[in-house]
């Protein structure tokens, strides 16, 4: 007997299928991984991502906001550098 379909709200939009190669030369990334098992690196990528965005921490379920562009009227001092 199958299991009932999840509603369309808990259904994937998207799946991702990745290869990441972590290198000697990238500690902090080992060790990021090294507190997951295998099965949840998913996880552990999309919490990486979700705190990159938020400009936060790595804690679960933490919200996120996207970045927004800085307005064109205001002056941030790089054309006095450009010509």
């Amino acid at each position: 007997m199958a299991r009932p379909a999840k509603p369309s709200a808990e259904q994937p939009v998207q799946i991702i299928g990745a290869e990441i190669r972590l290198y000697e030369s990238e500690p902090d990334l080992l060790a990021f991984f090294a507190q997951y098992k295998s099965r949840q690196y998913a996880t552990a990528i999309k919490r990486a991502i979700r705190a990159a965005l938020s400009g936060g921490g790595l804690e679960m379920g933490g919200q996120f906001a996207l970045p927004v562009a800085a307005d064109d009227d205001e002056d941030d001092g790089f054309d006095d550098f450009v010509s």
